[in-house]
């Protein structure tokens, strides 16, 4: 095959390099800007917002943190979207909306982040500040955000208080991809939670609800999945219908999640290229993966797939040519490497059928960077760093052999379009 999934650089190198090219014809002076200190004989920065710095239309963030356990890493993580926000002197048209659970799990709050400019130092220069409004309180027991009236009942919160012309999502939790809530769960509390089982949910219902609310007369414009594995075709194909894009990864994201103080701005202005870059250049010496998926390629993905499932079966010989990236235990896992994985199942016996599959891929990933290794906690919840060899930026459970997630694997939309 001319087309491998083999390990050949940080993804797809083409846009990256583009875009480089255009910095350095158009701006060059940018190039030296990080290499400025801040000290205390600099003016204070401007009170205004670069218009090409926000969108053109209103729009909604919506920032989802149900119940995980997570809470203290959640909060960091929107401390880090503050001062994203603090650096862009506010967002201008864009809202920035929190749902996030106590560890207590039943009490969780709806928030507004907003930024006020005008607060001023000690000195009498105005500096600005970070405002959290709290809009709603709600108990687990009126509101069950795991099952889908509870969601709805949320999302439509959301869009009555902050109505707008373009909505994103980011979500952050765990996650076990594409397994329901009876076998893992999608996202949602930890798998050796105590208190874990009744607030663990599934993508199917955060897909339907999305539907009912912000997908109704048009498409979000992407979620960000901050959570383990959740970039697989299973959850795009769940997702494909309620938005445009979305930005994750295959394999599990470490404990302090994306780095939004680098990527927020990045992220609302639907620049996912760069915010794959500030993700690899923050875990690049650790490891991990990210990609953009492009869901309006999904179904055109699912036809290419019906055709080769219905040529080929997987050889078992072949199984250590796979490539996995995650699962609940590692002797016997159920995340692999997409792209990798169809790869193998074709085995060079039909070029022209597989040089479909990635002309179809090439489009349906438009961008992903990855490292040299994975990191892997699965049971008995030991820490393991596999490495990563091959990558085409989105996972699958095909070649999974537990009898419990090819049971479960099959009632998914994705297995029933593609087999």
């Amino acid at each position: 095959m001319c087309k491998s999934f083999l390990k050949a650089g940080a993804g797809k190198m083409t846009a990256r390099v583009l875009r480089m090219f255009i910095m350095l014809c158009v701006c060059p002076a940018m190039l030296f800007l990080g290499s400025c200190s801040k000290n205390e004989d600099d003016p204070p920065k401007p009170q205004t917002i670069d218009p090409d710095r926000q969108p053109a239309n209103s729009q909604t963030v919506f920032i989802y943190n149900p119940y995980s356990g997570l809470k203290r890493y959640l909060d960091n993580d929107l401390a880090e979207m503050e001062t994203a926000i603090m650096n862009n002197n506010g967002l201008g048209r864009v809202r920035v909306l929190r749902f996030v659970s106590e560890d207590s799990r039943d009490k969780s709050h709806l928030m507004e982040i907003k930024y006020d400019p005008y607060v001023y130092n000690k000195q009498g220069v105005r500096v600005g500040a970070i405002v959290r409004d709290t809009i709603r309180t709600y108990d687990f027991n009126t509101l069950n955000y795991t099952e889908e009236s509870g969601l709805t009942q949320l999302m439509n919160d959301v869009m009555t208080i902050a109505p707008s012309t373009d909505y994103q999502v980011i979500l952050g939790s765990h996650a076990s991809a594409w397994l329901p809530r009876d076998y893992s769960r999608s996202y949602g509390a930890a798998v050796n939670d105590p208190y874990g089982a009744k607030y663990q949910a599934n993508y199917t219902t955060l897909a339907a609800a999305l539907k009912k609310t912000f997908a109704r007369n048009k498409k979000l414009k992407s979620i960000l999945l901050d959570n383990c594995n959740s970039m697989c075709v299973e959850v795009a194909y769940d997702l494909k219908d309620v938005t445009d894009y979305i930005v994750g990864s295959e394999t599990e994201i470490l404990m302090n999640g994306m780095p939004y103080d680098k990527l927020l701005i990045d992220y609302i202005m639907g620049d996912y290229v760069a915010v794959l870059d500030a993700y690899y250049d923050y875990y690049k010496k650790d490891q991990g993966t990210i990609a953009i998926v492009s869901c309006d390629k999904m179904d055109g993905m699912a036809e290419v797939m019906k055709e080769i499932n219905s040529k080929f079966t997987f050889d078992e010989s072949l199984r250590d040519s796979l490539q996995i990236v995650g699962g609940t235990n590692v002797s016997n896992p159920e995340f692999y490497d997409f792209g990798r994985y169809v790869e193998v199942l074709i085995n060079d016996k039909d070029p022209s059928l597989y040089d479909a599959f990635y002309a179809m891929w090439d489009a349906m990933v438009p961008d992903y960077i990855y490292t040299n290794s994975l990191y892997w906690q699965a049971y008995p919840f030991s820490s393991h760093v596999y490495p990563l060899t091959h990558c085409s930026g989105i996972g699958c459970s095909d070649p999974a052999k537990r009898s419990q997630t090819t049971a479960a694997l099959k009632e998914t939309a994705w297995y029933k379009a593609t087999h």
